[in-house]
């Protein structure tokens, strides 16, 4: 499990309140990326969105751009992406769950 900062948007959590990066060092126990950016910048054509968002989107059922932080990638030990999830679906609801427990036995 690896997450990252989202360079483009404000960082919020789940219910729109502030966040620092700083709140979570210590508290993780899984690596935290650099800010990238994960949409290319419509309005900049020389900010580009990070390589890992390019492939991740390109192997997801839905390929649209990142809408806002906490939106979830799930990808198998083989490297496909298996389940794509909003900002909305909490990481642990059911669906993630379910997706991550059927990876987790193959």
């Amino acid at each position: 499990m690896a997450a990252d900062s989202i360079h483009e948007f404000k960082m919020t959590d789940i219910e729109g309140k502030d966040v620092e990066l700083s709140d979570y060092k210590g508290k993780v126990t899984f690596p935290m990326m650099s800010k990238v950016n994960v949409n290319d910048d419509k309005d900049d054509e020389k900010i580009k969105e990070d390589p890992l968002y390019t492939f991740l989107k390109a192997h997801a059922e839905n390929k649209d751009d990142v809408k806002w932080n906490f939106e979830k990638f799930i990808v198998s030990k083989d490297g496909a992406v298996v389940g794509r999830f909003g900002t909305k679906t909490k990481p642990d609801a059911d669906e993630v769950v379910s997706v991550i427990e059927s990876e987790l036995k193959k």
